[in-house]
């Protein structure tokens, strides 16, 4: 399962396909190498202002 805790309203000044392809990876990678041979588990993404 993925669990998303990011605001509706978060706006964001950055090259969109390189940040879908970093995010891509990391998901790719946790289930691949965390998760890998489970039927369950959960990964959690947030954003944080600062």
């Amino acid at each position: 399962m993925l669990k998303l805790d990011i605001a509706n309203d978060l706006l964001m000044n950055s090259y969109l396909g390189a940040f879908g392809q970093v995010l891509s990876n990391l998901i790719i990678n946790a289930i691949v190498h965390g998760l890998a041979g489970r039927r369950d588990g959960l990964m959690s993404i947030s954003q944080r202002h600062q």
